[in-house]
């Protein structure tokens, strides 16, 4: 039998292969077709602007009027480093998300070897890496793997921190600032990842034997990521007036999920349509539609119920709802791939379902997007990185399946990060 290095050598050599070839097949595809770096348009039409603008040297700003603050910085940084390397060409750029998405699957390997056993881990690492949805999202220009990758890094983290509950009060604050650090760098991906250090800190303080180590640990967790944070909040004051720690982007999106003609998906027209950047500032637009959400949210509380269900629908949707992916054979592969693994995970939720520090680390994601999106729009792209961690359950669940029918000599340990060695699925 294979193990530790060569095994996950292997998976990781399948995962950049099945990778750099959906990168040629997208790159071959679009020439074929005479059209521009990207399937859709819309939000990878954002970022590779201002990943050009990163790589000039320019303003980094969208349209006219200029919107400085309508993207976070880490996305169109990765791919500017991308251009940079390729002098420009997109398919080195693809080639930088293949290999970016080849490590999320070995961080999933190692987050899955701190929550179960090895080979558990390898096999939530395998189905990532063959995943139909996961290899395509690899190597198209939107951010949802990079995030993947900073969000299970933060995961890692986070087991770091509660191993070192054992260890000296100095050791955990190292972790709790490390953990800090890397949600804010995720933060600097998806903006709505920022709600998590603070969720942290509110656990860190009912779960302490000690108010007072959890403070601290609590104030390095919070320091570190508003460090990390602070040169984009800054930047946003000098070009805005305004402290922006996220983006001026949230108004419009919220209303986009709150308006009369919202039906759970996106349609901007109405920022088109309305033109307020040509007469209120960036800051400004943003405060509006937020108020006009939320007053839309108060007078249809019936309305705004009906529209988080169709949110749901959309976000746990089996293929994505793009037109440009509706292809029969697109919608075939990915519910052949995604409704077993997802039941198995529910299977293995069921097995796991008395380790709470497991179904928040595994699950917790997963629950808290699709908490997200019922308030803004659905879309299924949004649930994508977060399926990474809940593949360590379906990969709990398959093997625990397989040990019962007889088919694998040892059954899936579970294994405790802040101590207590391993324990069999079965016990306690």
């Amino acid at each position: 039998m294979i193990h530790g290095r060569r095994l996950l050598f292997l998976i990781l050599s399948l995962a950049l292969g099945l990778r750099i070839a959906a990168a040629c097949g997208v790159h071959y595809a679009l020439n074929e077709h005479d059209q521009p770096v990207y399937l859709i348009a819309g939000d990878a039409d954002g970022y590779w602007q201002l990943a050009e603008k990163i790589r000039q040297g320019q303003p980094y700003a969208l349209y006219d009027p200029p919107r400085y603050v309508q993207r976070m910085p880490g996305f169109p940084a990765v791919l500017a480093a991308g251009l940079w390397l390729g002098r420009g060409n997109p398919f080195v750029v693809r080639l930088l998300l293949a290999v970016l998405g080849t490590l999320t699957c070995g961080l999933l390997f190692v987050l899955g070897c701190q929550l179960f056993d090895e080979t558990t881990a390898a096999t939530g690492a395998l189905l990532a890496a063959v995943s139909p949805t996961m290899i395509g999202f690899s190597v198209i220009i939107l951010s949802e793997m990079l995030f993947a990758l900073t969000m299970l890094i933060c995961l890692i983290m986070l087991c770091g921190l509660a191993r070192s509950m054992r260890d000296t009060v100095r050791c955990s604050l190292v972790w709790a600032a490390l953990f800090g650090a890397s949600t804010g760098m995720a933060t600097l991906v998806r903006p709505s990842w920022l709600l998590v250090a603070p969720g942290c800190c509110l656990v860190l303080t009912v779960w302490a034997r000690s108010r007072r180590i959890a403070a601290a640990q609590s104030a390095c967790l919070l320091a570190a990521c508003c460090l990390v944070l602070l040169p984009w909040a800054y930047r946003n004051r000098l070009v805005t007036e305004h402290w922006v720690v996220t983006t001026l982007w949230a108004g419009p999106s919220l209303y986009d999920g709150w308006n009369p003609s919202a039906d759970g998906g996106s349609n901007m027209q109405f920022f088109e349509r309305d033109q307020l950047m040509s007469r209120m500032s960036e800051y400004a637009v943003d405060r509006h539609y937020r108020g006009q959400a939320f007053r839309y949210a108060w007078e249809h509380p019936r309305r705004v119920a009906e529209l988080a269900i169709l949110k749901m629908k959309r976000f746990w949707s089996l293929w994505p709802t793009s037109a440009v992916l509706r292809r029969v054979d697109v919608r075939v592969i990915m519910t052949a791939y995604f409704v077993p693994i997802f039941l198995f995970g529910l299977y293995g939720v069921g097995l796991v379902r008395s380790r709470l520090w497991h179904l928040l680390l595994c699950a917790g994601p997963l629950l808290y997007f699709s908490a997200i999106h019922m308030v803004f729009v659905g879309s299924m792209r949004y649930r994508l990185p977060a399926e990474f961690p809940f593949l360590l359950l379906s990969a709990f669940g398959v093997r625990s399946w397989l040990a019962s029918t007889g088919r694998m000599d040892a059954s899936p340990v579970i294994r405790c990060p802040w101590g207590n060695g391993g324990l069999r699925h079965g016990l306690g």
